[in-house]
């Protein structure tokens, strides 16, 4: 009986993707590494107009949707750095912030 049990343990592991908990470690550094720079880029080229917004939800339209576009960018110029966003997490972060994806295999011309 433990035997069954071990192999539909193993079974069922070997069904789902696994990464080491380095590459695990490095992907999420580098995409909060991403973030802040996003992040940064955001507010230096969006200062202006945020200061000008006095309506709160007028004010979270804009940020969201500027921010959108820069992290799309950052996130397709991760690839010719260092610290490259694996295809999986950019696939996550477009999800999460409704930003389109290229197909694997393409790149942005």
């Amino acid at each position: 009986m433990r035997r069954l049990d071990r192999k539909l343990e193993l079974s069922r592991r070997s069904e789902e993707e696994q990464i080491s908990k380095k590459k695990a470690q490095e992907a999420v550094l580098f995409t909060a590494e991403w973030f802040r720079i996003a992040f940064m880029q955001f507010l230096s080229s969006e200062s202006t107009g945020i200061l000008g917004i006095r309506d709160i939800g007028e004010l979270k339209v804009y940020m969201v949707e500027r921010f959108r576009g820069i992290l799309d960018l950052l996130v397709r110029n991760a690839d010719k750095t260092n610290s490259a966003i694996p295809d999986w997490a950019k696939g996550k972060i477009g999800e999460a912030w409704n930003v389109p994806q290229e197909p694997v295999g393409t790149s942005a011309g």
